[in-house]
């Protein structure tokens, strides 16, 4: 009888640290739910009490950045990555304050458990060169983590350009942009340098904005160009003076006409500033050669 008590008691003590294994180690998940495929936006940061390894500029320009993710593909900004490797696992309310020292709580997730899900990267990629790698599945959005630096994404609006793993620079016109892909001849040396360096949806929307600004430099270099060509025709720099406000006005009606919401960023995006700005450069350097077609007409070349 002593023999099979032991017995007994052994079993238990084995169960009990069979049970204690179990529940200490995270599970591991056949693969993401369903509704974590499609495409998503980072909106903000969120603040938690783990120490972030990006500064508050890096921070910055992971917002508005869209991030795509499919079984065959998944892209984060300008970065696309074929036939991805995607691990699931649920964590525990403990296991993920290990892993950043803060807790469940501070990510907008009040259950005990949390899904995880990683994109095995590259070795030639960072998790700063594709934010969201790093994703934890909350009730109807997710959050991605970046150097322990947490950042909220929603569901992005059906249509958005910038939901697709096409990768960028092989595209087309964008859906709606009225301008070339960034890239071809048309656009400067500096924005396609600027462009090629840009890993974030904010990046690219500052190489659009430099872009915009050098484009309309240049139509007032050759405007005053022009007036002073034809300063001794007064007649002629009124038309000039004329036409040049008429190109304003159709300028911005197009755009209007291109872009007609009240609210911009909420209807189009974050690609918006990006594709107004290029856009806006586009209609500038036709003026610009309409200007110097004139200015020949005045020079006699």
């Amino acid at each position: 009888m002593p023999r099979i008590k032991a017995r007994t008691c052994c079993g238990f003590i084995w169960m009990f640290a069979f049970v204690l294994v179990a529940t200490a180690s995270p599970r591991l998940a056949q693969s993401p739910p369903s509704w974590f495929w499609g495409c998503w936006v980072v909106t903000k940061s969120l603040p938690t009490a783990g120490i972030s390894g990006i500064s508050q500029k890096q921070a910055d320009a992971i917002i508005g950045t869209r991030i795509m993710f499919a079984p065959t593909c998944a892209r984060s900004g300008r970065t696309v990555i074929q036939s991805p490797k995607y691990s699931v696992r649920i964590l525990s309310a403990r296991d993920f304050f290990k892993l950043g020292y803060f807790p469940l709580s501070q990510v907008g997730i009040h259950e005990q458990q949390v899904t995880e899900v990683v994109l095995t990267l590259p070795d030639n990629l960072s998790d700063l060169d594709f934010p969201g790698s790093v994703v934890y599945l909350r009730e109807k959005d997710i959050v991605i983590n970046v150097e322990n630096h947490s950042f909220l994404a929603v569901r992005a609006k059906p249509g958005d350009a910038a939901c697709t793993c096409e990768a960028p620079e092989a595209r087309s016109d964008p859906p709606g942009s009225g301008h070339s892909a960034p890239g071809l001849a048309q656009d400067s040396a500096q924005y396609r340098a600027c462009n090629d360096k840009a890993k974030t949806q904010g990046e690219m929307n500052a190489c659009a904005s430099g872009e915009a600004v050098r484009v309309d430099a240049d139509l007032n270099a050759v405007y005053r160009k022009l007036l002073l060509k034809a300063a001794s025709q007064p007649d002629a720099v009124a038309k000039i003076k004329t036409s040049e406000r008429a190109w304003i006005t159709y300028r911005d009606a197009y755009m209007e006409a291109m872009y007609p919401a009240e609210d911009k960023q909420a209807e189009y995006g974050s690609i918006y500033p990006m594709e107004a700005d290029l856009l806006k450069a586009k209609l500038t350097r036709q003026q610009v050669a309409a200007l110097e077609a004139i200015l020949k007409q005045y020079s006699g070349t």
